[in-house]
């Protein structure tokens, strides 16, 4: 239900991961994407398969991608430094089914232009966007409690953020080295 580790291939170009494999006359369903899998690949584009659920710790990890589709909304799991080091990404939209994104799992994805929707039913961890230098804005929806440190840390070009009053804790440098010139805080913040 994973693909394995690539130990003597290299792979360069698009890469479109199947929806299922076969494997010694057994069809399975991909659901996960195996920890480290394509690690330091060349990759310039990955199809993701509908039913995927995990993208597990660094499976993408300094790989040279330039986009990232998914190609279903079940994914609800993405590890850490998933795609840390993509620093070439430039298109990728996360579905909002997501219940975890690991510390790290996009640092330094540079050219990432997106606007970031903090879901209330997802946990982030430490700096899972450090270093997105293409975001620009963030939602907060209401019910999110808490924001974990270093969240967004060097994200120069966020401008606007939009916290809701359900939040209670920022960690240590979310927002350290953006471009946010005035934040209005919740009224129970710590």
């Amino acid at each position: 239900d994973y693909i394995p580790k690539l130990k003597e291939k290299r792979l360069e170009g698009n890469l479109i991961i199947p929806d299922a494999v076969e494997f010694e006359g057994q069809k399975y369903i991909v659901t996960a994407i195996s920890e480290e899998g394509f690690m330091s690949q060349l990759l310039t584009s990955v199809s993701l398969p509908k039913n995927l659920k995990s993208i597990r710790k660094k499976a993408f990890f300094q790989c040279g991608l330039k986009e990232v589709v998914f190609r279903g909304t079940t994914i609800e799991y993405i590890g850490g430094s998933a795609f840390f080091g993509c620093d070439k990404i430039e298109i990728m939209s996360l579905p909002r089914i997501l219940n975890e994104v690991g510390s790290l799992a996009f640092n330094d994805c540079k050219k990432w232009k997106t606007n970031i929707i903090i879901n209330k039913n997802c946990t982030y961890g430490n700096g899972a966007f450090k270093f997105c230098m293409g975001i620009d804005s963030v939602f907060v929806e209401d019910g999110v409690t808490t924001l974990s440190k270093e969240l967004f840390s060097a994200c120069t070009n966020i401008k606007e953020i939009s916290l809701p009053e359900t939040l209670q804790s920022i960690g240590y440098q979310a927002f350290r080295s953006t471009a946010i010139d005035s934040i209005s805080l919740p009224k129970g913040i710590v």
